[in-house]
């Protein structure tokens, strides 16, 4: 029976400070009925490494990734959760990846198939999940609506009669919740909601709350909610891109107030105050990063957007190899999870579609002039994702047709984009995936591209331009990635992006003047930056020498900053904790002046995270008040930091200290920890991993 609560015990088992440090390693990856052998490998293996190995391995068959996931298992003791697995064959398609060094390790099953583990021949039993009791219910329905807090005389009845009608399943407790929530405890409302949910849940596994909460929806959030189903299923999908097409999908209304993405912003955390939509990452800054809707929820997208005509998937099965006339297309939206060279060879034709997205399992190389009559037959397209399909060595020169796009996402190992993709003067977001040796050169046109808001091309560069800030990208928020230069040119060249609100950008040291040996562009004219990501590609870390450290510039709106590959002085370190608004900072590969931070009173006032990765570093000076702020502190591969100092233990909001591979300073945060644990204070947490 779906919503049970498996995946949610066995999360709660997984992220235990325990078992995160009695494991070694520890990965998650979501089965399902469709499940891909070569997808597992891909989520375990970015799980454990801490990156999405589709990007730093696009190209890697599944038995490199077999040997690779054996590799890094191999002498360590590691945990893996294989949720939702419905076929035998997805455990015995991975578990010839696993080294078994009869040191505890385990895997763990989530599945709706109860005797899947004897099929398996594990040594165990399963755990069965018991319903919920009537009582259980109604705590879990106050829980959710009151956080323990008592439920108000007047809805005592009805709402033990709600919780009674859950018949037992978690999930109809929490999507009940979800409906209840939205009408402020309104006796009439609790009571037709009782009314309407009846007593069929048992039968209906959840679907019948499940109309009901569609039906309460408000029109906004409807489409929103249905797109859902245009992703696969158990699909963890990353909220930036998802808010994009739901722009790009018109979904959205802005106003004066409120920019898109806010708006947009805000229809998703409906959807989670709804329990509609499950968390499934955290930022650094504790935002939703990335999310997923239960399978059951899924279902119910798939049979509601198949109702309302609101897209189409087209799967291997739905379409002939050599087919002798053209496959024709009249839905708005195509959700293709076919092998794209099957659906390219169907002569696909579609004068009625706006909106394409590939969910492709694999990575396909497709040959340009096989895509030349499929973008010929597409024109009329406002979204196009082909973000997981390998197009081709260059930018196909077709697109340039599709003037009606708003959302382009491709995946094109190209050194050149034309001049010509001016002609796309709807386009809001642009995003060129592969991996690249030298930077594209952007053309000049593309300060044409008035509606432009989202660029992200890995290493890009600008060709001279002539100085006109006249000419400017008013509605740019996003650009990724850049390659900038020191001196004036890039300051001028940064003005014209008078929005921006996130920038990462690849930083070269050019030979300069002696008057100003780094150079390091200033942002402070980026007035509304608040997330900035800068990696030095030179030689050389910046900064050897007191004289030459490099002197920022950054705006005071800057929320996140994120540098690789610097080394800092103390006078570096103290601007940068001089900024008012900084919450997040991440220092990578970098080194201080010195292997010594000597910190101030008065720095880092509002920072909440701090991350230090293959940071140079031995001694850490703090002064008397560190980090007033700071919930999160995270270190990773610093072997040279001696110790942390144990004021860092009264930080009042300090809340997790993780620690990977920092050997020397190992045993002071241990003692950190235990000096907590005296003291009473059982929500802090410390995760070592030191092997």
């Amino acid at each position: 029976m779906p919503g049970q609560g498996k995946t949610t015990l066995a999360k709660k088992v997984y992220n235990d400070p325990s078992v995160k440090y009695y494991f070694n390693r520890c990965a998650w990856c979501f089965v399902s009925q469709m499940y891909n052998t070569k997808e597992l490998l891909l989520d375990i293996l970015s799980d454990l490494n801490g990156l999405d190995v589709r990007v730093s391995k696009p190209t890697a068959r599944e038995e490199d990734l077999a040997e690779w996931l054996w590799k890094c298992l191999k002498g360590r003791r590691f945990l893996i959760v294989m949720d939702d697995i419905w076929d035998i064959g997805a455990w015995d398609s991975i578990k010839r990846s696993l080294p078994d060094d009869d040191n505890g390790s385990r895997v763990m099953f989530t599945s709706r198939i109860r005797n899947l583990v004897l099929q398996a021949k594990l040594n165990s039993s399963p755990c069965p999940l018991s319903p919920l009791s009537d009582e259980e219910s109604w705590e879990l329905l106050q829980e959710k609506l009151f956080n323990n807090n008592g439920c108000p005389s007047d809805l005592l009845e009805v709402g033990q009669k709600i919780a009674k009608n859950c018949k037992g399943l978690p999930l109809a407790v929490v999507l009940v919740a979800g409906i209840l929530a939205r009408e402020n405890n309104d006796l009439e409302w609790w009571n037709q909601v009782q009314e309407s949910i009846g007593s069929h849940i048992a039968s209906e596994g959840c679907m019948d709350i499940l109309e009901l909460s569609y039906k309460h929806l408000p029109h906004r959030l409807r489409p929103c909610f249905l797109y859902f189903g245009a992703f696969p299923e158990a699909k963890i999908i990353r909220v930036q891109k998802l808010m994009k097409l739901w722009i790009a999908e018109v979904f959205i209304k802005s106003d004066e107030v409120k920019s898109s993405n806010d708006v947009a912003g805000e229809y998703l955390m409906d959807l989670i105050d709804r329990s509609l939509v499950t968390t499934a990452a955290t930022s650094s800054k504790g935002e939703v990063k990335a999310c997923r809707i239960h399978d059951l929820l899924h279902d119910f997208c798939l049979a509601k957007a198949k109702e309302e005509n609101f897209f189409q998937w087209v799967h291997g099965h739905d379409v002939s190899y050599h087919s002798p006339i053209p496959k024709v297309y009249d839905e708005y939206r195509l959700c293709i999870s076919s092998e794209w060279e099957q659906f390219i060879h169907s002569r696909p034709v579609g004068p009625g579609v706006h909106s394409l997205l590939v969910s492709g399992i694999h990575v396909e190389r497709c040959q340009h002039s096989k895509m030349t009559s499929f973008f010929l037959g597409f024109k009329f397209l406002y979204v196009l994702d082909l973000e997981c399909i390998y197009v081709d060595d260059f930018f196909p020169e077709e697109i340039i047709l599709m003037i009606h796009l708003r959302y382009l996402a491709i995946w094109c190992c190209t050194n050149y984009i034309p001049s010509s993709i001016e002609t796309l003067w709807n386009l809001e977001t642009l995003i060129v995936k592969g991996a690249r040796i030298y930077s594209i050169p952007l053309p000049d046109t593309i300060w044409e591209m008035k509606s432009l808001r989202h660029v992200d091309i890995p290493t890009m560069s600008f060709r001279d331009y002539e100085n006109d800030e006249s000419c400017q990208l008013q509605n740019v928020e996003t650009f990724a990635t850049p390659t900038l230069t020191s001196g004036k040119d890039t300051e001028e060249l940064l003005r014209r992006l008078p929005r921006l609100r996130k920038l990462k950008c690849n930083f070269f040291e050019i030979q300069l003047d002696s008057e100003d040996p780094i150079g390091f562009p200033a942002l402070g004219c980026l007035s509304q930056l608040e997330s900035l990501n800068v990696c030095n590609c030179g030689d050389m870390l910046i900064g050897e020498n007191d004289d030459q450290f490099p002197s920022f510039s950054f705006p005071n709106t800057l929320r996140k900053l994120t540098l690789e590959n610097f080394c800092l002085t103390r006078e570096a370190i103290s601007a940068i904790g001089q900024l008012p608004n900084l919450e997040v900072l991440k220092l990578r590969k970098s080194a201080f002046l010195d292997l010594k931070w000597d910190m101030e009173d008065g720095e880092f006032i509002k920072l909440k995270f701090l991350q230090l990765s293959e940071v140079q570093i031995e001694k850490w000076n703090a002064c008397s008040e560190p980090f007033p702020s700071l919930q999160r502190l995270v270190l990773i591969n610093c072997k040279g930091l001696e110790e942390i100092l144990s004021i860092f233990g009264d930080i009042p909001t300090l809340r997790i200290m993780r620690m990977y591979w920092c050997h020397k300073a190992t045993s002071s945060a241990q003692q950190i920890f235990e000096e907590q644990q005296d003291m009473g204070n059982d929500g802090f947490e410390v995760y070592i991993l030191d092997d």
